[in-house]
């Protein structure tokens, strides 16, 4: 796999000042439409933002399911008395 490093950086003219949780993600978008010819007609940003959204989720919640299981685990740990 080869990783994407953008060639360049720009802000979209509706990029509001205020932290957002997509960071500077959206910085990437203009050098992606010309870097791989992609139609000004194709709603990349529609497309780009959902499959990152859904990404994202996916990975928070299994990195919440990972993290209650390593607590439970911890948890018994702590509790088990191992002495027979």
């Amino acid at each position: 796999m080869t990783e994407y490093v953008p060639r360049k950086r720009e802000n979209p003219i509706l990029m509001t000042k205020m932290p957002t949780a997509w960071g500077d993600i959206p910085t990437i978008l203009k050098d992606i439409i010309d870097r791989f010819n992609v139609k000004q007609n194709v709603a990349l940003e529609l497309l780009f933002f959902t499959i990152l959204f859904l990404l994202v989720k996916f990975i928070e919640h299994v990195r919440i399911y990972l993290i209650n299981i390593i607590w439970t685990f911890i948890i018994i740990l702590i509790h088990t008395d191992w002495e027979y």
